[in-house]
C-alpha cells in the first residue's frame, strides 16, 4: 500500500517539489535576502527610514552564522528564519549590531540555530 500511493498519478500531480539553488558567495546571498525581505515585510521596513539599513546587517549577520555553522557541519539559517529574525528586529527595534548583545544573542540561539543546546536546555515537562 505505501509504495502503491507513490506511484499514484494522483500524488504525484499534488507532490511538485522544486529547489531554488542558492548563490555561494556572500554579497549575492546577503542581497538575495534583502530582496526577499523587502517583498515580504514591505510594510513593516517602509515605516522607518533606517530599516533598511537593519534588514541588510540581519542579513549579514545570517551569512556570518551560515559560514560558522557550515564550518562545523550544522544546518545555518534557512531564508525563513532569516525573515524570522528580521521581523523581530524591527518589532523590537532590535538593532543585530548594539552594543547590548543580549537580545541579538536569544534571536540568534532561538531562531536562527535552533541548535541541539537549546532543547537539551529545556525541562522535560515543558
Amino acid at each position: 500500500p505505501y509504495t502503491t500511493l507513490f506511484r499514484s498519478a494522483a500524488f504525484l500531480r499534488r507532490c511538485v517539489v522544486y529547489r531554488f539553488e542558492e548563490p555561494a558567495d556572500g554579497p549575492t546571498q546577503i542581497e538575495r535576502w534583502v530582496q526577499i525581505a523587502q517583498l515580504h515585510a514591505k510594510d513593516e521596513i517602509g515605516q522607518r527610514a533606517e530599516n533598511p539599513a537593519l534588514v541588510r546587517r540581519v542579513a549579514e549577520k545570517c551569512w556570518t552564522l551560515r559560514e560558522r555553522t557550515r564550518k562545523s557541519q550544522r544546518r545555518g539559517p534557512s531564508t525563513a528564519e532569516f525573515l524570522d529574525a528580521v521581523r523581530v528586529c524591527l518589532r523590537l527595534n532590535m538593532d543585530p549590531d548594539s552594543p547590548d548583545t543580549q537580545w541579538w544573542s536569544q534571536v540568534e540561539s532561538s531562531v536562527l540555530l535552533k541548535d541541539e543546546a537549546n532543547k537539551a536546555g529545556r525541562r522535560s515537562d515543558e
